[in-house]
């Protein structure tokens, strides 16, 4: 069984975009959001199911709110002052996991295991609390 708490330490493969201008933010995050969409591809592809019409719309939302927007942080991820998210579109929960991956919120390794539930425990994920 994997547990989704973010690994002490680790390094996130994109982490929190902040840019001197709004240009450079809007291009950054763009930038960041294509990343996402990809890493997404690959793991509806891995997993043999998924949907991806919707989570590839959704890449620039989720990628602005938790790579800029959102007071959330790795390393204190237990702060009773962060921002929650609520996705009620559940079926778009995939590009939801890459994005917490590439913000160190959970940890890239268990992105394999999307859609296992033998392996991929999304309830005892500290983002649920």
């Amino acid at each position: 069984m994997i547990v989704l708490y973010p690994p002490k330490g680790a390094t996130p493969w994109i982490g929190r975009i902040d840019r001197d201008s709004r240009e450079e933010l809007v291009a950054a995050l763009q930038e960041a959001a294509t990343e996402i969409r990809k890493r997404d591809l690959q793991l509806v592809h891995d997993a043999k199911a998924g949907h991806i019409g919707g989570a590839l719309g959704a890449a620039d939302i989720l990628t602005t709110l938790y790579l800029h927007s959102l007071n959330v942080d790795p390393e204190h991820y237990d702060d009773p002052d962060r921002d929650r998210f609520i996705l009620s579109k559940g079926h778009i929960a995939g590009i939801l996991y890459v994005t917490l991956a590439a913000r160190g919120l959970i940890d890239p390794a268990v992105l394999p295991t999307f859609l296992q539930p033998e392996l991929f425990r999304v309830y005892e994920c500290w983002l649920c609390s």
